[in-house]
């Protein structure tokens, strides 16, 4: 179901729960409560006031019922202590152990600079269906009088569908991890500020001074603890753990600001699952007994052992083997460990005849007009791995090992982006194809949608990436390109919505869509290579969205050569886009009209590099040449996959079939650059022979894949020669070359005894350049 959907559905479903307030919003009270929440927003936090009123207006929910569902707690506290006619500025919660409201975070471990959890304290239960992981870019407040504003931050959330992931927690560039946690909501005021405005101001927060700045003077709606995280994380960052503690009963002025500073508070370092209370006793931090839910959800993580990636966090949130105080609740996901050697790296080289511009509207017929292929590794997982990988796994690896653990082993340390793009250039290629990121879903470029799972921040600490982009532009005239995968195999977000059957758009909205379009707006690439799309329709990957602001507003909208493939959505392969794919290794062997591409790899098995492939398992050149011969002469281009190391060299039997290819076509280039179909493709007798033409059709080339020994002659079915027909030999100083007629039918018998095949400057196949030629009818036989 869509978002607003599932919204109306969680009030329904609540109805129970909410209804007593959204009666009281009604009210005199209620309605003077929240104006008061609307004044202090729209004064000090108007970034916050549009983001609510946006939601009430996609969601079509009425916005007082929004207000309620962002601020439940202030206002079941207001309502309740208005129902007892007292408010009681040091009131304490009558029973502790009822207590509802808690915060999970992922962080990273500052011991090991690894991820851990930390979770505190409890939750509604009730809402559990209704949660779910958020990723976005969020502006922070100018909290400081509206003079300072920081710049957009990397916000993961936990939170629930109708709220603004502020209610959860975030992150900042500057080094502050902050968690929230409703434990004594007993005090409300007007004009005063609800909790998740403080936790999203906290996000612009850039030391320690602007912290106390912001906490001492700011008027909070009831009581509550911030807890954070200080950590020196790989980029060089540092993050705080701490646990910062407002409200009447801690230590609070008549304002309801603290006055602990931030030499006071406790700092609890390298806690992997943090669920305590604290209180303050004389100046000492003394934990107090946990909740009975704490205690059993404290008791569960240990049993976990230690948590050493984002997977592993993410399991043990998702555990349920206590069904009175699970840990937390996300939708079921694939706890599958095992691993394989992780190729990171793909590149594709291809020839590309670039296609026109126009205006586009965000649908498939004005779209259909504009190249790129799919490769997976699928060995390590799904219901049938491969059992050779599998033992391999368990006689090398360690029993936790993750298929995450194999990034900290790519190092790319080898990597030369200019070596690499003299290799493509000398093997002839018009355009190249990066792989960005492949279904695991790590990016060879800093995203900032892919927090510490990117080549920046684990492995290689380069921008790979950019840095081929630079050397290709700067030292090859090789048009750019970019594959990238639109689902990942393990992102909580996408399998959220696998779950809901593709009806919400979580993933696409907060992963895919910004992240191609920091792709394209980073590295302008010419060519976008879609893949990882056949799960779900276009209209949940919004394709069409995407690619008209792609062809009228993005950076590269003018480029006339800026196109994409046909990978967008179920249905859409080889039915739509700029040039089609269809499938991997896909050569009809026929003329197809509209554009398409032949992907295929040269090592016959991966689209990765193996380390124990043998001779037999990569194509020959003559293979190659086959490729490409039949693919062109049937209307299509190549792109052609080349596997990496993971120490970032290409490896020389690669190397070797490249720069083949690139002598091959120094020779015979002039058949293939630039050419166009001719109106045979293979000929009528003679299987070996395909045929292309120049653009002009003042010549036809017939390509000849197998030239026997002691061969004297070639006959040719499909041409008609005529009194002013030549023929030439590419590569061959022979010069013109003897040939009569076949027969009254039509036919070419080209002499071929002069021609010593060793002196030849091409090798693996040959062509064959006529001039004055007509063709037979299609329907005509020899």
């Amino acid at each position: 179901m869509k978002s607003r959907e599932r919204i109306q559905k969680r009030i329904i479903n609540d109805q129970i729960h909410f209804e007593s307030l959204f009666n009281f919003v009604q009210t005199e009270e209620g309605h003077k409560l929240h104006q008061g929440f609307i004044n202090a927003i729209r004064t000090m936090f108007p970034w916050y006031w549009d983001e609510i009123c946006g939601l009430a207006d996609g969601s079509e929910i009425l916005f007082e019922h929004l207000l309620v569902l962002n601020f439940a707690n202030e206002t079941r506290t207001a309502l309740r202590l208005l129902q007892e006619k007292t408010i009681d500025h040091t009131q304490q919660e009558k029973n502790p152990s009822e207590t509802k409201g808690c915060s999970t975070v992922l962080i990273n471990r500052t011991d090991t600079n690894t991820f851990a959890l930390l979770h505190n304290e409890d939750n509604t239960a009730g809402l559990y269906d209704t949660a779910f992981l958020v990723e976005a870019d969020i502006k922070s407040s100018p909290y400081d009088g509206g003079t300072r504003h920081s710049p957009n931050e990397r916000f993961l959330a936990y939170c629930y569908a109708g709220v603004i992931p502020g209610t959860a927690f975030g992150t900042n560039m500057h080094g502050f991890v902050f968690a929230l946690n409703a434990l004594l909501p007993n005090y409300i005021g007007e004009n005063r500020i609800p909790r998740q405005i403080i936790n999203r101001a906290l996000l612009s927060v850039a030391n320690e001074n602007e912290l106390d700045k912001l906490l001492h003077g700011t008027p909070i709606a009831f009581g509550f603890c911030i807890n954070g995280t200080f950590f020196h994380a790989d980029n060089n960052q540092q993050r705080y753990l701490l646990n910062y503690e407002l409200g009447p009963n801690l230590n609070s002025n008549d304002n309801m600001t603290t006055k602990n500073f931030i030499n006071d508070i406790c700092i609890a370092l390298n806690y992997l699952l943090h669920y305590n209370h604290y209180d303050r006793l004389q100046g000492l931090i003394v934990e107090r007994p946990g909740l009975l839910s704490s205690r059993n959800r404290a008791q569960r993580g240990l049993e976990f052992g230690e948590i050493r990636t984002e997977k592993d966090a993410l399991t043990l949130l998702g555990d349920r083997a206590n069904k009175q105080f699970p840990i937390f609740m996300i939708p079921d996901m694939d706890t599958n460990n095992t691993a394989t050697l992780l190729i990171f790296i793909t590149i594709i080289c291809g020839f590309l005849i670039p296609l026109s511009e126009q205006q586009y509207t965000p649908d498939w017929k004005s779209l259909d007009s504009r190249p790129l292929p799919a490769w997976m590794w699928w060995l390590w997982k799904g219901d049938k791995p491969n059992v050779n990988i599998v033992a391999f796994m368990n006689n090398n690896y360690p029993t936790d090992w993750t298929y995450a653990d194999f990034a900290e082993q790519f190092h790319a340390e080898l990597y030369d982006p200019n070596e690499w793009a003299d290799i493509f250039a000398a093997a002839g290629a018009k355009y190249i194809v990066f792989d960005s990121k492949h279904h695991e879903g790590f990016t060879m470029w800093p995203s900032k949608y892919s927090f510490n799972w990117n080549a920046m921040d684990v492995g290689p600490k380069r921008d790979l990436l950019g840095e081929l982009a630079n050397a290709i532009r700067n030292r090859t005239d090789i048009v750019f390109g970019l594959y990238h995968s639109m689902f990942e195999w393990f992102h909580p977000l996408y399998l959220t919505d696998k779950n809901n059957n593709f009806q919400t758009q979580f993933f696409p909205n907060m992963k895919t869509l910004p992240e191609l379009k920091e792709i394209v707006e980073n590295y302008r690439p010419s060519v976008i290579w879609s893949d990882g799309d056949w799960e779900a329709s276009d209209i949940y990957w919004n394709s069409t969205g995407f690619l008209a602001w792609l062809y009228n507003e993005s950076p590269v909208k003018d480029t006339v050569v800026c196109v994409v493939n046909d990978r967008w959505g179920t249905g859409i392969p080889c039915h739509h886009g700029d040039f089609y794919t269809c499938t991997d290794r896909f050569n009809p062997g026929h003329l197809v009209t509209h554009k398409w591409e032949n992907c295929f790899t040269i090592d016959k098995n991966s689209w990765g590099y193996i380390r124990t492939s043998g001779i037999n398992d990569y194509l020959t050149i003559q293979e190659i040449l086959y490729q490409i011969i039949t693919t062109v002469s049937t209307g299509g281009n190549v792109l052609i996959n080349v596997g990496p190391t993971s120490y970032g060299k290409i490896p020389p039997i690669y190397e070797e079939r490249l720069r083949q290819m690139g002598s091959w076509l120094k020779v015979n280039g002039e058949a293939i650059y630039n050419s166009i179909p001719w109106k045979y493709q293979n000929d009528t007798i003679n299987k070996n022979v395909w045929y292309t033409s120049s653009k002009d059709e003042q010549y036809v080339y017939a390509c000849l894949l197998d030239w026997q020994k002691n061969t004297t002659e070639l006959t040719l079915g499909a041409p008609i020669s005529s009194s002013n027909t030549s023929i030439t030999l590419l590569g061959s100083d022979v010069g013109l070359l003897s040939w009569r007629s076949a027969g009254t039918s039509g036919g070419i018998i080209i002499e071929l005894s002069d021609i010593q095949i060793y002196s030849l400057a091409s090798d693996w196949a040959w062509v064959f350049k006529l001039q004055n030629i007509t063709s037979k009818r299609i329907n005509e036989k020899s």
